[in-house]
């Protein structure tokens, strides 16, 4: 199962429509729970009961998002061995793997959007500890993703149960980079981003 979360970062607001008659809205990352909406009525969901309301989107949604499978313990294995070779820590796929080999989180987002993988939303420029990522989706504008401190480590894209207090990109400029020794027009960054999808950026993010 798949759902389609869309985070409108001048709002800080974090939606899920499924279909016309039901959607949701994630507070703090999910981590103060969900706002359901369906047929014009609003329910709230708990964090903890998060989980028996995506099995009962499955079971009666599943033909617009899929159907909600946890991976065989040979298939978790298999997972964990391939991304061992990339993280030290890998985690292990509970919530299911996509068709193109990404596991879900807790929310059913590909681990790809939440992590910007392969340069799929933006093109890196470069990162700073204690800063920030620094990322650009056209090679002109210049976005920033902050360390988190009490993570000890940088923000993904969006609000997460690790990370509820996400802002999510933010506008930087050639100035900050600069301050940084980085350089917008290094050889990595405008490779990059010939692999960037604005098409999936404008889908799952509203920037400000």
């Amino acid at each position: 199962m798949e759902l389609n979360w869309h985070y409108n970062i001048k709002k800080q607001t974090l939606k899920c429509k499924i279909n016309d008659d039901l959607s949701y809205q994630a507070l703090n990352g999910g981590k103060g729970g969900f706002i359901k909406t369906y047929q014009n009525t609003e329910h709230t969901i708990s964090y903890e009961d998060w989980i028996t309301e995506k099995e009962w989107i499955s079971d009666y949604f599943h033909a617009d998002v899929g159907e909600l499978v946890e991976p065989d313990d040979q298939v978790k294995s298999a997972y964990m061995k391939k991304l061992a070779e990339f993280v030290d820590n890998p985690v292990e796929p509970s919530f299911g793997i996509s068709e193109d080999g990404w596991a879900y989180d807790r929310m059913q987002r590909k681990t790809k959007i939440l992590q910007n993988a392969d340069s799929c939303l933006m093109a890196e420029i470069g990162r700073v500890k204690d800063v920030g990522i620094f990322e650009t989706p056209d090679g002109v504008n210049i976005y920033k993703r902050k360390w988190c401190e009490y993570q000890n480590d940088f923000y993904n894209t969006m609000p997460c149960c690790i990370f509820p207090d996400n802002p999510g990109w933010i506008k930087s400029s050639l100035e900050e980079l600069e301050s940084h020794g980085l350089d917008i027009n290094n050889e990595t960054t405008q490779s990059q981003l010939q692999f960037c999808e604005p098409d999936l950026l404008n889908k799952h993010f509203d920037l400000p």
